[in-house]
This record gives structure tokens, C-alpha cells and sequence, in this order.
């Protein structure tokens, strides 16, 4: 990593799961790790969130979970950009073709948090 690489990172209650964000200077992805698995196979899901410089504040990214947990969100600038629905381990929104919208089931699972 270079010093303009961002790595941020948010756990479930249980800590079996996390969603994180990694960006070098060229692209960003936000994944779904199982903390469960061994080192290698711990990406279970990955969308590309951005491409180019991060042209954003790091205290504009938030990574959050739903309250049933169920889904985890990257949000920037308080916006819902990627999210996965954690049981089919679909990933939605991103920036890359082909890409799924985010169903606005997954988006009304962040409103109650």
C-alpha cells in the first residue's frame, strides 16, 4: 500500500463477517469478507465502487451494517453506493457494466439503523 491508499473495514456483532473498502490510487472495491475462512479465502464478494483518485474526504466513507444484519453497506458522503445482501452474497450498485441497483428492500434495511 501506498501512503494514499485508503483500507477501511467494519465487522458484524459476531465478527464472522466484515465489509471493507480498499483503494489504491488507481481503483476502489468495497468486499465481503468471512472472517471464518483461511487467509486466501476470505473474499467472498467484490464490486468496483470507483476508478481514479479517491476524490473524497475518508470521513465521507462509512461502512454500515443493517440492524438485522443482513446487508452491509459502503456509504460516501452519506449516500448508499455498494452493498451486499450477506445470505446470497450478492453484491449491488458500484460503478463497473452490468452492475445490479441496490433493491430498495436493502436500501430501507439501513433506515431503521
Amino acid at each position: 500500500m501506498t501512503n494514499n491508499d485508503i483500507f477501511e473495514c467494519q465487522t458484524n456483532a459476531s465478527e464472522t463477517l466484515a465489509g471493507v473498502y480498499e483503494h489504491d490510487d488507481e481503483v476502489g472495491y468495497f468486499y465481503l469478507y468471512d472472517l471464518t475462512r483461511q487467509e486466501g479465502q476470505k473474499v467472498v464478494g467484490a464490486v468496483r465502487v470507483f476508478v481514479g483518485p479517491f476524490r473524497h474526504a475518508l470521513n465521507d466513507l462509512v461502512i454500515r451494517w443493517s440492524s438485522d444484519e443482513q446487508a452491509v453497506g459502503l456509504f460516501v458522503e452519506g449516500e448508499l453506493c455498494a452493498a451486499f445482501d450477506v445470505k446470497s452474497r450478492e453484491a449491488f450498485g458500484g460503478d463497473s457494466e452490468g452492475r445490479r441497483s441496490i433493491p430498495d428492500s436493502t436500501k430501507k434495511s439501513f433506515l431503521a439503523h
